[in-house]
């Protein structure tokens, strides 16, 4: 502000590299006061500098403005990660990349709000990976044993013993861990209480079979791996054991492969043959039959981008298998398309993943957008072919330059 009589004259220099400021001089008339931006792409969190300004005042006419660097949004492109990705979540109530990996058996949080990256280890092999909608909890299944952490201390906090090898897990917010058995045929889904450790069965269901906790918090759907695939529903309320509402009302009508997602406002599902159906509390409007995504093919990752009126996939051309795709297969492409239409809209080709002198062609595995819409956020792997030691990296794209 000028608190002077007279005009002020200003300008900026002596600004650290990695500090932009906006704008860098002018001209304020008695009274008027400017606001200044200062951009930190590039920094890193606990940066220090400043920047000078210097004006015609004549009471300090020149005045050094200090700058920290709290928190640094990370940069978009590549990071090379020095794990192997079993499973990965994100929460976008915190901007919490959630990851699990093995050898050695670890849970590893990136925030890509702050640029902030730590980890937690874990006592088993991981299996899969929740995260709880508000961001402070997340619950590690492995092989008949569930690591509930503490994501605000960074910890894990409880361990429990269930009877079941986990091949997805949920964690809405009713203070149980729900999993969904990865072996034998016709098997229970098992609720665990995260504070006793009781296990509660039931909602009958094929083993295998992938799950996604509906925004409600209170409902699940899931896809059973059996031919034809199918579209079911279930009841996840704490204390009491789960249950199955009903399946879709077709039988084979429609492509579901064995993998799908849900929309952000919870009103669509996208399953992994690009079929999609409406979500709803009302009966006869649930697992209804909605569009296709043209030209999708089977999907390893959907992204539903509602602000930017997008839905992003990482798409194969192979036919659906049992309990995913093959490794085989490359899915090395992000395949937009129109959230209104379903219509696709372009294809734009990942990024290779360098180790030393080699380039390895990538395949994408997991996609999540921010909550505003501005990034998505991507962990790809080499090609099997490669031979790469560490051949999985996060990708970080702002979405404007997608189509």
């Amino acid at each position: 502000m000028n608190p002077g009589k007279g005009p002020l004259t200003w300008n900026v220099s002596n600004a650290d590299a990695w500090l932009t400021v906006s704008p860098g001089s002018g001209t304020l008339a008695a009274g008027d006061s400017v606001s200044i931006a200062v951009n930190t792409v590039g920094a890193q969190t606990g940066s220090q500098g400043g920047f000078t300004i210097t004006s015609n005042a004549v009471d300090a006419p020149s005045l050094r403005v200090a700058a920290t660097v709290i928190g640094a949004l990370p940069a978009t492109g590549l990071s090379v990660l020095p794990y192997r990705v079993v499973d990965a979540e994100f929460n976008d109530a915190t901007g919490l990349l959630v990851t699990v990996s093995d050898n050695p058996s670890t849970l590893h949080v990136h925030d890509m709000q702050t640029g902030d990256v730590w980890s937690v280890p874990l006592s088993k092999p991981p299996c899969c990976v929740a995260v709880r909608r508000d961001g402070r909890y997340a619950v590690v299944a492995h092989d008949a044993l569930i690591s509930y952490v503490d994501l605000v201390s960074r910890q894990v906090v409880k361990t429990f013993s269930t009877t079941s090898d986990a091949f997805d897990v949920l964690l809405p917010d009713n203070g149980s861990a729900y999993v969904f058995p990865r072996t034998d045929q016709w098997v229970d889904i098992h609720a665990i209480d995260l504070q006793t450790g009781a296990e509660l069965k039931g909602g009958m269901i094929y083993a295998g079979e992938h799950a996604r906790l509906h925004p409600s918090g209170t409902t699940a759907y899931g896809i059973w791996a059996m031919s034809p695939a199918d579209l079911q529903k279930y009841e996840l309320l704490g204390g009491t054991a789960p249950r199955t509402l009903r399946d879709s009302p077709y039988h084979g009508d429609y492509p579901m492969g064995y993998n799908l997602w849900i929309s952000q406002d919870g009103t669509r599902i996208f399953t992994a043959a690009g079929s999609v159906f409406r979500s709803s509390s009302v009966f006869a409007n649930d697992m209804l039959y909605a569009g296709t995504m043209t030209g999708l093919g089977q999907a390893r990752a959907i992204a539903d981008n509602a602000p930017k009126g997008r839905i992003y996939a990482f798409g194969t051309t192979t036919s659906p298998y049992y309990f995913g795709i093959p490794d085989s297969d490359r899915s090395g492409s992000i395949q937009s398309f129109d959230s209104s239409t379903l219509n696709a809209l372009a294809v734009t080709t990942l990024p290779k993943i360098p180790s030393g002198a080699v380039q390895a062609d990538a395949d994408g595995w997991f996609m999540f957008p921010s909550a505003d819409g501005q990034r998505l956020y991507m962990l790809l792997r080499a090609v099997p072919s490669s031979g790469l030691q560490n051949d999985w990296a996060l990708y970080v794209v702002d979405t404007s330059t997608l189509p």
